[in-house]
């Protein structure tokens, strides 16, 4: 199943490090969940998205398909419901452009072929971001959360 899942569900708050996301990008959600923890209906974490791998035989179902899922190439980081909508983020530290492309391709996903509307926010969360790669990130509507040795997390989406 491409999108959301039980499968893919937290619970709300955070009981533990995000399974599925890199040693680096679990740490970058720490830092930033605090402050958005009260805005999140529901957390999805390492959500499958796009087109189904080639290696799923056709009819495979059941514990083999949950299995195989594993095998997707395009997982969105997190992907949180609030009241506005759904929320895709990609956590990357210091961002550069590749995660404006990823974004843009899983929000055309997301709404193509899961069939869950367009996101309501594209987000990024960094440690540090260049001033022409935040400028080329607003142009295209994903926005961006830093979350430095200094400024800590957000508080809010942006």
């Amino acid at each position: 199943m491409r999108g959301p899942s039980v499968g893919s569900r937290l619970a709300v708050p955070l009981p533990r490090l995000i399974a599925g996301l890199s040693a680096c990008d679990s740490a970058l959600f720490r830092r930033w969940w605090p402050g958005v923890e009260h805005e999140v209906l529901e957390l999805h974490a390492s959500v499958p998205i796009g087109p189904e791998p080639d290696s799923v035989p056709e009819g495979c179902d059941g514990p083999l398909r949950r299995c195989a899922s594993s095998l997707w190439a395009y997982k969105v980081d997190i992907a949180c419901l609030t009241r506005r909508g759904w929320v895709l983020v990609e956590c990357k530290p210091r961002s550069r452009h590749k995660a404006l492309g990823q974004l843009l391709s899983y929000a055309f996903w997301w709404e193509h072929l899961n069939g869950l509307g367009r996101p309501a926010e594209l987000l990024v969360v960094t440690t540090d971001i260049l001033p022409e790669v935040r400028a080329a990130y607003a142009a295209h509507g994903v926005k961006v959360a830093t979350v430095g040795d200094v400024d800590g997390a957000s508080g809010h989406f942006y």
